[in-house]
């Protein structure tokens, strides 16, 4: 019953995280937001009302996260590596290519943590993990050049982005791996939040950047903020003792077997299938996507 539960939440939160990207795109297309505008505040306000959430109803000691020092700098380092990264490299992506591209992009970091592990760890891929890996680099290789190898489909930053969203969602998905073990999501998740997009707004300076705001621009954000956001947390924190295991046991008993015993398969120890259900769909919605918008516009990536 608790795997079950497990599934369900996790299948919930994709849900959830999947309506950020076609969203993004129309306030990007339709409406003139930019990516470094909208990212910093989506951040901030999705880590404040997590971390209000946290406190208020789930009564949670949002600082015990903080009590530890080597605690205290995986937080940050999730949070700037991993959160802010893969949030800004992630619209950064849609922004420059489309929501389907950035999908596909993202769903690439099963090969390079396998890469990872495999040259660190001396372990080496199963046959499965081999093929899945494979289709992942084959849809990309198709996205970018659509099979002409001597030109890109996508620009040289749309790929640059999708490559540092690819590298990004790696740490996003290893380094609060033990944070997860010991807290609840939504303490580590907010304080992400909140210090990714701190961090990002110093940079960026998005009070700076002229937006129109009107009542769609409005829903949209905070669509992707509650939606998008702080649902895919909950329902991923909804996952138990499910997704402890799917986090931790790449970063932890992975990284710490030794001789015949390295922790398994790269996939086998998170939640069956995600990854290549994962890899497929990102791939079958890309050519869907990109099939759609060339019948109705004539055109290509722009």
């Amino acid at each position: 019953m608790e795997r079950k539960k497990g599934l369900i939440a996790a299948f919930a939160a994709g849900l959830a995280w999947g309506c950020t990207s076609p969203i993004a795109q129309f306030l990007f297309d339709e409406k003139g937001i930019i990516s470094q505008w909208l990212v910093p505040y989506r951040m901030m306000t999705a880590g404040l009302l997590l971390l209000l959430y946290a406190v208020l109803l789930k009564k949670q000691n949002p600082l015990v996260v903080w009590k530890e020092r080597e605690d205290r700098i995986r937080e940050v380092a999730f949070a700037i590596m991993g959160m802010m990264g893969m949030q800004y490299s992630f619209f950064c992506a849609i922004q420059e290519t489309n929501a389907g591209v950035a999908t596909i992009f993202q769903y690439l970091n099963p090969a390079i943590l396998l890469l990872f592990y495999a040259v660190v760890y001396r372990v080496t891929p199963k046959a499965k993990e081999i093929i899945a890996v494979s289709c992942s680099i084959a849809g990309i290789f198709l996205v970018a050049t659509q099979g002409n190898i001597h030109a890109l489909s996508i620009s040289p930053k749309g790929l640059i982005m999708g490559m540092l969203l690819a590298i990004t969602t790696c740490f996003y998905g290893v380094l609060p791996g033990p944070l997860l073990k010991k807290y609840p999501a939504e303490s580590v998740c907010a304080w992400a939040m909140l210090i990714g997009g701190g961090v990002l707004a110093v940079f960026l300076r998005p009070w700076r950047i002229e937006a129109h705001l009107d009542m769609i621009v409005i829903v949209g954000f905070l669509t992707i903020v509650i939606v998008g956001n702080n649902l895919t947390v909950l329902s991923v924190s909804g996952s138990g003792k499910i997704r402890r295991k799917c986090i931790c046991r790449i970063i932890i008993k992975r990284g710490a077997g030794s001789g015949n015993d390295r922790g398994g398969d790269l996939f086998r120890n998170c939640i069956p299938g995600n990854r290549y259900s994962g890899i497929c769909t990102g791939i079958i919605y890309t050519f869907h996507f990109e099939y759609q918008f060339e019948i109705n516009t004539g055109n290509k990536y722009r």
